[in-house]
């Protein structure tokens, strides 16, 4: 099964972020969907997962059930751990019921973090192709933006980096981004795989 991970907030805003995603759904019709984030979904998003198989995560998790680990709440870590945490679990309870050959999750936002982590971990994700679809990164906004950088977001952005280096593939709008992205992040530990999907 082919899993594609949506993220409400994105889908709402529009734009290049919105247009990828919408772009993959197109490509791959019989994709599940797992859309996440809090509130209703949009009609043009119901609307593209009509005849799909479709999840919900709609709060991110801030501990898990027979895990050691802390509180996202109370360690100190980026909020965007709990989220990452939550479209993990709602991927290991899908794949008790059929095996994810791939699993395509937006880069922003470092939703692909704890998914990452437990395949590295342990034997649950091992055969899982996991695709980064890049819809920008954290560095790179607040560079555009020219902000200071709060600790909260440099953990932000090394969830990010860390999942770019270690997802199976990145799926770009073009040429020209996927070679911006390799000059922007030159001393990444592994090189990037990356291609270009949209024309």
């Amino acid at each position: 099964m082919h899993v594609i991970v949506i993220q409400l907030a994105c889908w709402r805003v529009g734009g290049e972020r919105a247009a990828l995603a919408r772009a993959r759904l197109r490509a791959i019709p019989a994709a599940s969907v797992l859309i996440v984030g809090e509130g209703t979904p949009p009609a043009d998003l119901l609307e593209e997962c009509a005849e799909r198989r479709t999840l919900c995560v709609d709060s991110p998790l801030h501990a898990m059930q027979g895990r050691r680990l802390p509180d996202v709440r109370r360690s100190g870590d980026a909020e965007q751990l709990g989220w990452s945490l939550a479209v993990m679990a709602a991927l290991r309870a899908l794949q008790q019921d059929v095996h994810l050959d791939c699993v395509e999750i937006p880069s922003c936002g470092a939703l692909a973090y704890a998914l990452l982590q437990e395949r590295a971990l342990s034997e649950v994700f091992d055969t899982t192709r996991v695709m980064l679809r890049f819809d920008g990164i954290q560095a790179i906004e607040v560079l555009r933006q020219g902000r200071n950088v709060e600790m909260a977001a440099l953990m932000l952005m090394d969830m990010e980096r860390m999942c770019l280096e270690q997802c199976d593939q990145v799926l770009v709008d073009s040429q020209a981004i996927a070679e911006s992205l390799q000059r922007f992040l030159p001393g990444s530990q592994r090189p990037l795989h990356l291609q270009a999907t949209l024309p």
